[in-house]
C-alpha cells in the first residue's frame, strides 16, 4: 500500500548519529530508581566508572520522562560535544517535553530580557538543536527575540521512535502549545515567528496555516517533498510536506530567503512559494546570490539582521 509515513522517514529525516549533544535530569530532580544492572557501589568501583554513570542517569532520565503527563515537560542539563563551539549565552533551558503522542520532543529555550518576539525555529533534515546551537545563540543577541529550538521526535536527545511527516506536526504543535504554558507567550498572534529551515519549512506551513502566529520565515523551502526530486505528479499519493497547499493559507506576513545556487531544493520553489501568497502577506523576499543550500546566512548574517 502507500504509506508516506515509511516514505518520509526513510528519505526525508537523516537525524545525526551520535547526536551532538545530551540532556540529563539534574540531581535534585533524578527519580529514586534503581538502575536495572548496576548497584551505585558496582558502579563506583567499575573501570569503566564515567560511563556506566552516564547510562544511569540518562536511565533515571528516560524514567522520569516516560512518566510524564502529555504536555508536561522536565528542565534538565544539557551538553554539546567537544567538536562545537563554546556556549555563550547566559541562562539557555533545556526541557524535554512529552507529546500526546507520548513522544519526547528535546528543547533549548534562550530566553532573552524584555524580547517582544519567541521564534519557535524548526531546523533542517540532516541537523539536530545541538548542531544548531551557535545560530540559535547569534539569532537571540543580535535579533533580541526568545528562541525556542526544538528537535523532532526521534532526533538528538528524544528517543523511543522515528521521526515521521505527521509526528512533525504533532511535535511542532506542542512545542507551541508549551510556549503557551510556560508564559514565554501570552498574544501569540503579535508574538510568535516560526522559522522553517529546508525540511522544517513543513511543519513550520503546518501550524502556520492552523493557529494564529505573528508572522512566518522561511529558508530554503520546498513546494513539497516529492516536488524536490520530481513535478512529475504519477506518485503523488508518497508526497510529504505539501507547503504549496498549506502557504497559501497562511494569514500572516511571511519573509522568504533561499540560495540562487540551491542545489539540493531549487531556488524556483522559494519564487513559487513567494508567488502563492496573498499579496498582503508578502514580505520582500531574499534571493541570495552565490549561495547554496546550507550556506545562505554563512557571511550574509548582518544583512539578514537587517532584512
Amino acid at each position: 500500500g502507500c504509506q508516506p509515513s515509511v516514505v518520509a522517514s526513510a528519505l526525508a529525516f537523516h537525524p545525526p548519529n551520535p547526536p551532538t549533544y545530551s540532556m540529563i535530569l539534574t540531581a535534585d530532580q533524578e527519580p529514586d530508581v534503581e538502575h536495572p544492572r548496576s548497584s551505585s557501589l558496582e558502579i563506583e568501583n567499575s573501570p569503566d566508572h564515567e560511563a556506566m554513570v552516564a547510562d544511569s542517569q540518562l536511565h533515571r532520565t528516560v524514567t522520569a520522562v516516560s512518566q510524564l503527563k502529555p504536555g508536561a515537560s522536565l528542565h534538565t542539563q544539557f551538553r554539546l560535544i567537544d567538536e562545537l563551539p563554546k556556549v555563550t549565552f547566559p541562562n539557555v533551558q533545556a526541557h524535554l517535553l512529552r507529546t500526546r503522542q507520548r513522544t519526547v520532543v528535546p528543547i533549548f529555550y534562550f530566553p532573552v530580557a524584555g524580547a517582544k518576539y519567541t521564534m519557535i525555529f524548526s531546523h533542517g533534515n540532516a541537523a539536530d538543536i545541538g548542531v544548531m546551537f551557535n545560530t540559535f545563540e547569534f539569532m537571540a543577541k543580535l535579533l533580541k527575540i526568545n528562541i525556542v529550538g526544538y528537535d523532532y521526535s526521534g532526533y538528538g536527545a528524544s528517543f523511543g521512535t522515528y521521526p515521521t511527516e505527521k509526528q512533525t506536526y504533532q511535535d511542532i504543535v506542542a512545542v507551541y502549545e508549551w510556549c503557551r504554558q510556560q508564559g514565554i507567550v501570552k498574544k501569540p498572534e503579535k508574538e510568535i515567528i516560526l522559522y522553517g529551515q529546508s525540511v522544517g519549512s513543513g511543519p513550520t506551513c503546518y501550524l502556520a496555516r492552523r493557529q494564529p502566529v505573528a508572522g512566518v520565515i522561511l529558508h530554503s523551502p520546498f513546494l513539497s517533498g516529492l516536488r524536490v526530486i520530481t513535478p512529475s505528479r504519477l506518485l503523488a499519493c508518497f508526497d510529504i510536506f505539501p507547503n504549496i497547499r498549506d502557504l497559501p493559507r497562511v494569514t500572516c506576513p511571511v519573509f522568504i530567503l533561499h540560495g540562487q545556487r540551491d542545489m539540493e531544493v531549487g531556488f524556483a520553489h522559494g519564487q513559487q512559494l513567494y508567488e502563492l501568497l496573498p499579496g498582503k502577506f508578502r514580505y520582500p523576499p531574499w534571493w541570495v546570490p552565490d549561495r547554496g543550500h546550507n550556506d545562505v546566512l554563512h557571511g550574509n548574517e548582518r544583512e539578514f539582521i537587517r532584512r
